[in-house]
């Protein structure tokens, strides 16, 4: 009769074990879709995700400081005018504590230097802030 509180235990380790939380699963989420709109250069889709707030932006040689949504999605499309994606990926995503809860996305992308073919890359750094249920951005860093 050892058997089933063995096989009752080794069900709730299946069902409980090591998954990711939701949380864990919004940010990831997010992130995904901050990469998608960034790799596709949709500002209008990207600003959904800036935080009320506003967003700091500090994209290669300018930092613009907070700037609210609107501005922000328009400092990044000017950018991104500039330097055209060639492609994205996610590198990762971790969620790193505090309150309200922060996590970060950090984004690996080819552009075409501006005035040449030459294909440059650069780390989107996507800083992001739990609000509700929701992750918003709060800062794009863009380093080379």
């Amino acid at each position: 009769m050892l058997m089933a509180p063995l096989v009752s235990a080794i069900a709730v380790l299946c069902v409980v074990g090591p998954q990711v939380t939701s949380a864990q699963e919004s940010l990831e989420s997010t992130a995904r879709s901050m990469t998608e709109f960034w790799a596709r250069a949709d500002t209008d889709a990207m600003v959904r995700l800036f935080d009320d707030a506003g967003v700091h932006v500090a994209l290669v040689d300018k930092d613009h400081g907070t700037l609210d949504r609107r501005n922000a999605a328009v400092a990044v499309e000017r950018f991104l005018d500039q330097y055209p994606v060639r492609n994205a990926r996610l590198a990762r995503a971790p969620e790193v504590g505090g309150h309200p809860d922060r996590g970060f996305a950090e984004i690996r992308w080819e552009a075409v230097a501006p005035g040449t073919s030459e294909t440059v890359r650069y780390t989107l750094f996507v800083g992001l802030a739990q609000r509700g249920t929701d992750w918003r951005v709060v800062e794009l860093r863009v380093l080379p």
